[in-house]
Parts: C-alpha cells; sequence; structure tokens
C-alpha cells in the first residue's frame, strides 16, 4: 500500500474560516478513498489551533505544528517535504483549507492517474469557478484511459499530489525569500519546467474553493484584510542574539 503523506497549511483565525477547514478536513477523509496521513501547519496562534487539536484527538489527522506567529507558504513546505523524505512517504499532497470536495474518491483517483504516468508528473484535481483558471490544453487525451490535460503554467495550491521519487530526484526547496502567501505554485511550476516534469490536470476528479473568493472576502473581511499583505511581504525571522554574541 502507498504511503501518502498530505499537508495543509492555514492561519484560519476567523469562525468562519475555522469552519472552512474543519469542512475540508472532515470530507476530505471520508471521502478520499485511501488511507492517508495529514498534518496541518497553524501559521500563528489561532481558532486553527482548537481545530486541529480536535481533529488530532478524532482520528481525522496524524498531527499539526503551531508556530507563533504567521511563517507564510515556504517554510513550512520545506518542512513538509522533509517530512515525507524521513518518513519514507511514496507521494506529498498539498491542500487548502477551504477546499470543497466534488468527487469521491478523489485521493485514489489522483493517485490513479499519477501511476498511468509512472510517477513522473505532478498531478492535480480540475478547479472549478476559477476567476483564472488554469492554462491548459484545449485537448483531453487520455493516459491508459484516463482523461487528462497538461497544464502549461502553475497548477495552483488547491490540491496538488506530488511523487516522493521526484522530489528526492530532483530536490525542491520552497523559496523562503518570497512573499508569504505567493510563490508556491509557480515555484513548483518553474521546478517542474527544468526537469521536464508535465504538469497535469485529472479531469475526473473535480474540486473547488469552498465559496469564491470574492464570496469568501464579503462574508470574512477580517480574514482577508491582511490578504494582499502577504501577496507582497516575506516572512523575515526574528533575531535573537546568542549568550556569546556582545554589542558592537
Amino acid at each position: 500500500m502507498k504511503r501518502i503523506l498530505v499537508y495543509t497549511i492555514t492561519r484560519a483565525s476567523t469562525p468562519q474560516r475555522a469552519r472552512l477547514l474543519l469542512d475540508t478536513i472532515t470530507y476530505g477523509v471520508d471521502q478520499a478513498g485511501l488511507k492517508f496521513d495529514w498534518h496541518v501547519f497553524v501559521n500563528g496562534v489561532c481558532l486553527a489551533g482548537d481545530i486541529c487539536e480536535s481533529a488530532k484527538k478524532a482520528g481525522l489527522i496524524t498531527g499539526y505544528t503551531q508556530y507563533e506567529v504567521n511563517q507564510g507558504q515556504h517554510p513550512p513546505t520545506n518542512v513538509a517535504i522533509k517530512m515525507a523524505e524521513e518518513g519514507d512517504y511514496d507521494d506529498l499532497v498539498r491542500i487548502d483549507d477551504d477546499v470543497e470536495w466534488e468527487t469521491k474518491r478523489w485521493l485514489a483517483k489522483l493517485v490513479e492517474v499519477s501511476e498511468s504516468f509512472e510517477g513522473r508528473a505532478v498531478v492535480a484535481p480540475h478547479v472549478r469557478g476559477l476567476k483564472f483558471p488554469v492554462h491548459t490544453s484545449e485537448e483531453t487525451f487520455h493516459s491508459k484511459g484516463l482523461p487528462c490535460k497538461l497544464a502549461f503554467d502553475a497548477l495552483g495550491g488547491i490540491c496538488r499530489l506530488h511523487p516522493m521519487p521526484l522530489l528526492k530526484e530532483f530536490p525542491y526547496h520552497a523559496d523562503t525569500r518570497q512573499p508569504m502567501g505567493f510563490g508556491d505554485a509557480t515555484g513548483i511550476a518553474r521546478w517542474a519546467v527544468t526537469h521536464m516534469v508535465p504538469l497535469v490536470v485529472a479531469q475526473s476528479v473535480k474540486v473547488k474553493h469552498a465559496k469564491t473568493t470574492k464570496g469568501q472576502e464579503a462574508e470574512d473581511h477580517g480574514h482577508f484584510s491582511t490578504h494582499s499583505l502577504f501577496q507582497r511581504c516575506p516572512w523575515i525571522p526574528a533575531w535573537r542574539p546568542s549568550g556569546n554574541d556582545s554589542a558592537a
């Protein structure tokens, strides 16, 4: 049986956003069609920590890491890759914290598509309702009978499967100098193009954001009030002098 590690990065700090995270986890596990481990990275002391504690006790997630401050996407991504390497996982799957699952056995079907490419592709589902859809080939082709399209740019981060043998063969390190909320999908896309790894959209698997971004903004202004800031500012670790340092 394949070993799969799913990871999610969240800063859910409002009741509305926390509810989206809980639904993502609950229905994601129920409809996956495969057993897997799920680790959540919580950016800051917020409601998401309570959600994850409850989800862990209920056996929905394997564990979670709670940071004192928001570190953005890139440091947790690097930790997730290291966890997958050290844990000898076969696949690493990134999941956003606001997914609505429209296809039963979504994970099993993504794995089937990945295996049809012999684990030599990054695979994502078809994401419905995007304001800016993924740029894909017009024609659908079939990989061992499974309908697919090739993506010509970033697949996005709502749901994306990465075979670990590829990440070991061509190591990827998320650029922590990027803005906290930007660069995850484009970074993977650049890595894939550099190493001639296909970016594949599995047409048989469909998801969407649980409410449009516009709808989420209207309902949860508190969460989105800092959204633009995180698209521009990188995470800068706090510097603390060691005991041997002396003032200049």
